[in-house]
């Protein structure tokens, strides 16, 4: 980000949402995230970034939540490809995937300059989000289950009395 801040004509700034105590390193800043501040900070970015190391197992396992957040505020997203965001993500499209550094500083640099391409990519993020996680797909889903539920006893035991 430093390296892209170098190069842009933009000033840009870098904001590590976590669950870590809040500092700065010049541009770079720490903010609390959290059930409290998730909004807060998702409407100070531009750009969301989810990092998941390759070779960390857990990050590797962890579900797309932050990351279908982000997308359902609008933001363009940049990721690391771990499992559940190769389901969420379709590369170029609603998201880009980071494989190294470079990738990283291409993607970065290429939204932060293009405003006409952050908005595209954010929009079609957030068309993704709510068309596959937003509450009519989510509650149809449910009401789906319930329905199976409902129905599968019922049809059983009707073969049975039969």
């Amino acid at each position: 980000v430093k390296e892209v801040a170098q190069t842009c004509d933009q000033s840009v700034e870098m904001i590590i949402n976590s669950n870590i105590p809040e500092k700065e390193d010049g541009i770079v800043k720490f903010k609390a995230w959290d059930i409290k501040t998730w909004r807060t900070r998702m409407i100070d970015c531009d750009i969301g970034a989810l990092i998941k190391p390759i070779g960390d197992n857990l990050q590797q396992k962890k579900p797309p939540t932050k990351l279908i957040t982000y997308m359902s505020g609008g933001l363009p997203v940049i990721c690391t490809p771990s499992g559940s965001d190769r389901e969420v993500i379709e590369d170029g499209k609603n998201g880009f995937y980071a494989h190294s550094d470079e990738d990283w500083y291409k993607y970065l640099k290429l939204l932060i300059e293009d405003a006409t391409l952050r908005k595209s990519i954010g929009c079609a993020a957030r068309d993704y989000a709510v068309a596959n996680y937003g509450i009519k797909t989510i509650t149809r889903q449910y009401t789906d289950i319930f329905d199976e539920l409902i129905d599968g006893p019922m049809e059983v035991a009707t073969a049975k009395t039969a």
